[in-house]
């Protein structure tokens, strides 16, 4: 198992373009300092040259070189200086542009507006248009990580090399060798990575992972029975990883859900939703690929986000209720939508290997968890070029020792990705742990409840 961990702000832009630009600024004003220090050192110098008795008995030689020294920082420094406010402007740019086509179909007036900012960012820097499509083309090479280490295909030249045997043994020489050019053609000497780069490209042709602002689901809801199975008394999770040790993965229930009565007496609910359970469509568990295929594809509201929210209903939420969602695969697109349009206040969600990438509010955070080549996240597509969500959100990615390539989507491999996150001491985690989990600490009470939902 790896236990190197890449944590980032999401989306092709992990950084503040403010925060480079301030960098930038106080880099100018390090060099100009430099500047200064090297004035001081060479007019000390020649203030010294003056005085001979002094200079035998000082020296200046340890002035002069100090000075050669800053005088050659200074310029380094002021390059990087000018580095950082130049990709200020490319991260600027790339968000300004995330931000409008966010807005532009709810708020013309605000995406116009934002226009003219853009406007002087590309008219100020002819180059400025190459390196938002180098950060593009960065972004993008990231869909393809981990696809390259797949143990199968080093069995890849001996399946080959069998299948030409077999051919040129079962049908005649001219069309054996024919065949056999197929086969090896077909498979190539490394099948399993063929396969993943051809499947996440259709994916990501199918733009249907990818939330924009105002994506909901539509339909009516399918006809769902959902029951109590499981009820009792808990405490409130304390890490990311205690949160998704509570997903009711290989239990009765494909949901549970904790309610948490507060110090005020009011009351805030935590949704735990599990993957996919049944891999055929058309089955009496909610949590097959009809499910999928109607969330994901046909943008549908599925028999499992419906489950999910009975689940809650039953468990005492109410619209306006503050729900949080924990979610793995499926579940994390039931969470997905939930967050984005829903009858109650969200502030936080926690996915792991999400098929989808929805477009939350600064006023919520997003914790996603992924590994490179779970062909499953690699459904979503390319991140949004800013990220959405709230500043304390982040992407926490490992590239996972792996037998079989669906092994990077076990939820077994997520729950450990979950605790190397918790070490990790990123600030982002450490504001997960202040905000969310502290909260939910101040509760009085805390009523665990898991729910089996199934088809009529």
């Amino acid at each position: 198992m790896s236990e190197e961990v890449t944590i980032t702000s999401g989306g092709q832009i992990a950084v503040d373009s403010g925060a480079v630009r301030d960098i930038g600024r106080r880099l100018r004003d390090v060099g100009a300092r430099l500047a200064d220090a090297c004035d001081l050192m060479r007019r000390a110098g020649h203030a010294l040259s003056q005085a001979p008795h002094v200079e035998q008995s000082v020296g200046i030689t340890g002035i002069t070189a100090s000075a050669g020294r800053l005088s050659d920082l200074a310029p380094v420094v002021d390059q990087i200086a000018q580095g950082c406010e130049v990709m200020a402007d490319t991260f600027e740019l790339v968000e300004l542009r995330a931000q409008q086509e966010a807005v532009s179909v709810a708020d013309p007036a605000a995406a116009e507006a934002l226009q003219a900012r853009i406007d002087v960012l590309v008219q100020s820097d002819p180059e400025i248009e190459n390196r938002v499509k180098w950060l593009a083309a960065d972004g993008e090479k990231q869909r393809y990580a981990g696809t390259g280490d797949q143990p199968l295909d080093l069995f890849g030249p001996l399946v080959t090399g069998l299948t030409t045997a077999t051919l040129s043994l079962a049908v005649p020489p001219g069309l054996g060798m024919l065949a056999g050019a197929l086969a090896g053609g077909f498979l190539g000497p490394r099948p399993a990575e063929k396969i993943l780069r051809t499947g996440i490209d259709a994916a990501n042709q199918l733009g249907r992972g990818a939330l924009p602002p105002g994506t909901r689901l539509t339909g009516a809801p399918p006809p769902v029975e959902v029951r109590l199975v499981a009820t009792g008394a808990t405490a409130a999770p304390t890490s990311l990883k205690q949160s998704m040790e509570r997903i009711p993965y290989g239990r009765a229930g494909q949901v549970v859900v904790e309610k948490y009565t507060m110090n005020d007496g009011t009351k805030r609910f935590v949704a735990y939703l599990d993957g996919t359970r049944a891999v055929m469509p058309g089955t009496d568990d909610p949590w097959d690929m009809s499910s999928n295929w109607d969330m994901y594809m046909n943008r549908e509201t599925a028999a499992s986000q419906q489950a999910a929210l009975v689940a809650l209903e039953q468990a005492g939420a109410r619209p306006g209720d503050h729900v949080d969602f924990v979610g793995y695969s499926q579940g994390a697109t039931i969470a997905s939508f939930a967050a984005m349009d829903s009858p109650y206040t969200v502030s936080t969600v926690i996915t792991a290997g999400n098929p989808v990438d929805p477009w939350l509010t600064e006023e919520q955070t997003h914790v996603r968890l992924e590994h490179d080549a779970d062909f499953v996240a690699n459904l979503a597509g390319d991140p949004s070029p800013g990220g959405s969500g709230s500043a304390e959100s982040f992407t926490a990615t490992r590239d996972v020792d792996k037998l079989l390539f669906w092994d990077e989507h076990d939820f077994g491999q997520y729950t450990e990705t979950a605790g190397l996150v918790d070490t990790s001491g990123d600030p982002r985690v450490a504001a997960l742990r202040d905000g969310f989990y502290a909260e939910l600490g101040e509760a009085v009470s805390v009523e665990r409840m898991e729910f089996e939902a199934k088809r009529p």
